[in-house]
């Protein structure tokens, strides 16, 4: 049992280093660039997950997402002749959100969905004359760098505590006598 636990606390270290690396690395990274040649925003720095999804990282968030680019915020829907239910779940800037959009005649054209919450975003967009919706999650790398620091930190604080309480007992640590 004991080798388990340090085998868990060791990969989480691992891990918990992995992620604070990437966060200092997502800084250089950019997950939509234009192409020179067309000048249409294309997918950069992202990994394919399936014809679907992608997955990167930027600005210190891990960012998924359906289409070739994430989405960053701008108008969606225009429309002059439409009606709009809301329905709000918030405090502050934070919480949930969805839009409904109906024609003059009450017919469905399109659902916007979103949450916010410290460190975490989530927005989706579905229209009626597509198959599949638009949706991106950015969750901050900080979250699971937290996560995986908890057992490095445990086991930390109490080796603390045993060197603490007798600096000869802790058996990672070689005490030098004066001859």
């Amino acid at each position: 049992m004991k080798r388990c636990k340090a085998i868990l606390t060791i990969t989480s270290g691992v891990i918990c280093c992995l992620f604070l690396i990437a966060l200092s690395l997502s800084y250089r990274l950019t997950l939509a660039d234009s192409d020179p040649k067309t000048g249409r925003i294309i997918s950069h720095d992202s990994i394919a997950m399936s014809d679907h999804s992608r997955c990167g990282m930027s600005q210190g968030d891990m960012v998924f997402f359906s289409f070739e680019v994430p989405y960053t915020g701008s108008i969606m829907h225009l429309g002059v002749e439409s009606h709009k239910v809301e329905k709000r779940w918030a405090v502050g800037n934070f919480g949930f959100v969805e839009e409904r959009f109906f024609d003059i005649n009450w017919k469905f054209v399109e659902k916007d969905s979103g949450a916010a919450f410290p460190g975490i975003y989530y927005r989706s967009f579905f229209w009626k004359d597509r198959e599949l919706p638009w949706w991106t999650l950015r969750v901050s790398l900080w979250y699971p760098i937290s996560i995986f620091a908890v057992l490095p930190m445990i086991w930390l604080i109490r080796r603390y505590q045993i060197y603490r309480k007798n600096p000869t007992d802790l058996p990672a640590v070689v005490m030098l006598k004066k001859p």
